[in-house]
Parts: structure tokens; sequence; C-alpha cells
């Protein structure tokens, strides 16, 4: 068993005009 860590890029969207480009990260157990 080894730790693996999976990160996504996602869009968010505060206001009409404004976005920005998030990542997010979590830890799997493999």
């Amino acid at each position: 068993a080894r730790e693996a860590w999976i990160c996504e890029l996602y869009w968010e969207s505060p206001s009409l005009n404004c976005w920005s480009l998030n990542i997010r990260c979590v830890s799997r157990l493999k």
C-alpha cells in the first residue's frame, strides 16, 4: 500500500465576469 495523490484543475466563477483556475488534490491509498 502506498500513498497516491490525485490532482485536478477546475474553474470557479465567484462573479459573473471573473473566472479563476484552481487546483484540488486528494490523497488516496493504493
